[in-house]
């Protein structure tokens, strides 16, 4: 159908297709699911108003626009300010490819689980290579891009601007750095970042976010662990800016032993991290070296 009509777009071009008889909103809502977005972030683009209603009254959140002529479709998303783009970074240029190669390890993970193997050895087959990374002036644009739109794994939700960044990497207490990811299915790309801050005998992590595309996968566990053996014999204290935006996955991810909170101020959290010699040997033989 989209060759012989020479559409525009074509199957390649879609992510993740459902095509069934299901209502819309059941779709809609395992596709957004399935890719960890948020419904607010997402767009539902009908031609009847009915079905528009229909998924308005099951998922709240999303966002609705009503085409009544196909042959408006074109000029009404133009003209549509939340599609308005001024600087296409090369991190949005790949983000077809790393979708891609999250449906592979999702595919991946389905299968190995259908064999009941222990998600250990689940993270081992899958050969993953981690690089930490530091600041320079070659990727400021993309560790500017994580800080202002990664939400549901991010610790603070400090939107950094670049001068603000370079401003912190200059400060000998700060430590700044990011870090991407390999795999057995291809190059993820700098994935995730920290700020650490050194104050005498504590370390504070003040930042620490991941892309949503790579979580569950032990690499928030991995980098926690690097630091901790790189400070070992500090104190070393994360501290989590709790909102609705990001309560769900850090809440959980928080549930780990090796966390132990320490202190409360209205919605900012202090946790210690303790991670002894056994944990850190353990997680870093998760990965490939």
């Amino acid at each position: 159908f989209f060759k012989k009509r020479k559409m525009a777009l074509q199957k390649k071009d879609f992510i993740l297709s459902k095509i069934n008889w299901l209502e819309k909103s059941e779709n809609i809502y395992n596709i957004v699911k399935n890719l960890d977005l948020r419904f607010e972030d997402c767009i539902f683009i009908d031609d009847n108003i009915l079905e528009i209603e229909k998924v308005r009254k099951k998922i709240k959140k999303i966002n609705t626009i009503h085409i009544k002529k196909i042959t408006d479709a074109k000029k009404k998303i133009l003209d549509d300010s939340r599609f308005s783009k001024i600087i296409i970074s090369k991190e949005d240029k790949k983000k077809y490819n790393q979708y891609k190669l999250r449906e592979k390890y999702y595919n991946f993970v389905n299968k190995k689980n259908k064999k009941n193997l222990n998600t250990e050895d689940v993270i081992k087959d899958l050969k993953q290579k981690i690089k930490i990374i530091n600041f320079t002036n070659l990727n400021l644009k993309r560790a500017e891009e994580l800080f202002q739109k990664t939400n549901q794994f991010n610790f603070s939700l400090n939107r950094y601007k670049s001068n603000q960044l370079m401003s912190l990497n200059k400060k000998k207490q700060y430590e700044l750095k990011m870090f991407s990811l390999k795999d057995k299915f291809g190059n993820h790309g700098i994935i995730g970042a920290y700020i650490l801050k050194k104050v005498n005998d504590k370390v504070l992590i003040v930042d620490f976010l991941l892309s949503c595309r790579v979580i569950y996968r032990f690499v928030e566990q991995f980098i926690l662990s690097k630091i901790s053996k790189k400070f070992q014999g500090k104190e070393i204290i994360i501290i989590h800016n709790k909102s609705i935006v990001n309560s769900e996955l850090i809440s959980k991810f928080l549930t780990n032993k090796i966390f132990k909170l320490l202190n409360r101020k209205k919605r900012k959290f202090f946790y210690k991290i303790n991670f002894n010699k056994k944990e850190i040997n353990e997680t870093e033989k998760l990965f490939s070296h």
